[in-house]
């Protein structure tokens, strides 16, 4: 806008459209929890996140704009929303692989999954449950979710959580473990999807690719696909 003078002269239905314009790149969208007096003390971005769309800074013009679709969000009944969402088009990530930022405390393990799969605290599973369920999460489209070899003795693996994004559309899979180990791990997601699937006929599930750490397709899964497949 410096450099454009006439800008404000526009008619405003071409400066809406412009500044909606600048809201098109989707982000990824990093999650980790915030350590108040040991405990949980609220969800926040974590520092690799790229920042919120400019828009939402410019003037107070492009912030009513921006806020239609960027959202102050993933809040809980007692920490308010800190991390602006765009749930049309941003992914929300779980982990980036063994980063001990978004490991649980010691001592607050319930042997329920690693130390670092953050679904179990995202729905109060573990951890000052009625703290931290994050609220407003049901029109989450896409999730990124890290997960290694810490959680496999899980039946369900991660299943009973992300059937609970209830509008997720599709769900990519980092597997943190070595590329020989492929095969094994994609028929372990396999077969517990397909039994908590049968549980929760009620359940539409996401479509969902594994990849490697490294960036290697191992695949894709969906329910009633055949485990050697």
């Amino acid at each position: 806008m410096e450099n454009f003078k006439l800008f404000p002269n526009l008619p405003i239905e071409l400066r809406l459209k412009i500044w909606r314009s600048t809201l098109l790149a989707p982000r990824n969208v990093g999650i980790k929890f915030r350590i108040k007096d040991a405990g949980f003390g609220g969800w926040i971005a974590r520092k690799n996140t790229p920042p919120p769309p400019v828009a939402l800074q410019v003037c107070h013009e492009s912030r009513e704009e921006a806020l239609k679709y960027c959202i102050l969000s993933f809040g809980t009944t007692v920490y308010p929303p800190t991390v602006y969402f765009n749930y049309q088009i941003d992914t929300l990530c779980f982990g980036d692989g063994f980063d001990n930022q978004n490991r649980l405390p010691e001592g607050t393990r319930d042997g329920t999954g690693a130390s670092n799969y953050l679904l179990n605290l995202w729905f109060g599973k573990t951890h000052q449950p009625y703290n931290s369920i994050a609220v407003c999460t049901e029109n989450i489209r896409y999730i990124t979710l890290d997960v290694h070899g810490s959680i496999y003795s899980r039946p369900s693996f991660c299943w009973e959580e992300i059937r609970q994004f209830e509008g997720l559309e599709k769900l990519l899979v980092v597997a943190w473990d070595p590329e020989e180990r492929a095969d094994e791990l994609m028929a372990y997601f396999r077969t517990a999807m397909n039994a908590v699937a049968e549980a929760h006929p009620e359940w539409v599930v996401p479509k969902t690719e594994v990849v490697s750490a490294s960036g290697r397709a191992w695949g894709s899964l969906q329910p009633g696909q055949d485990m050697f497949i």
